[in-house]
């Protein structure tokens, strides 16, 4: 659009200055950007990891949370439009699409949440081959009793542990059980251990 002003002025002495200006205004054109500014899931450990040279997300998600069913709350710029846009199955990396205010211009995002490490140590079963009945496992005192048959040799038992997924445990092997037996149990993490 193109406008047309006369502008008319007197300095106060009779000397009168008179110009016609033309203003044009231009339409802005419609914004081009495709970042996706913000990624937001509330189950996440930590912010997000937001690459816009590469166009990736990368988040963690607490141990245990289901990636087959996350809402995420994504910010783009204002005008730009992005999908999907509802519950999302994470269990593998995500495409998503943002289109700018600019409807031509488009741009592809990957998306991958992963499982934080678990921090569990449980040992969830304890089996020999000589016991007469189950172990009797007793978590938040860290203790596992267990029968065997009489007259089995103690010094030489070889123990079937089960702990928590991602655990270790140790020591392992046949071992002397004549007295009580340590075991540590490292989480996955690698943060709690238990004895």
């Amino acid at each position: 659009n193109t406008y047309a002003i006369r502008v008319k002025t007197d300095d106060g002495n009779g000397y009168t200055l008179e110009q016609e200006l033309t203003i044009t205004i231009e339409d802005v054109s419609e914004a081009t950007d495709t970042n996706i500014l913000t990624f937001v899931l509330g189950e996440q450990t930590g912010e997000a990891d937001i690459d816009i040279v590469n166009n990736t997300v990368s988040i963690e998600v607490a141990y245990g949370t289901n990636l087959t069913n996350l809402s995420p709350t994504i910010t783009v710029y204002a005008g730009a439009t992005i999908s999907p846009s509802d519950v999302t199955d994470f269990s593998a990396a995500v495409t998503y699409t943002v289109t700018a205010e600019e409807p031509t211009v488009t741009e592809e995002w990957t998306v991958t949440v992963t499982e934080a490490a678990s921090n569990e140590t449980d040992i969830l079963t304890f089996a020999l081959v000589a016991q007469t009945s189950e172990a009797t496992i007793n978590a938040a005192n860290h203790t596992v009793s267990i029968e065997v048959a009489n007259g089995t040799d103690l010094t030489d038992l070889e123990p079937t542990i089960t702990v928590s997924a991602g655990a270790s445990i140790s020591p392992s092997g046949a071992q002397d059980f004549s007295e009580s037996v340590a075991y540590t149990a490292t989480a996955e993490d690698g943060s709690t251990t238990q004895s």
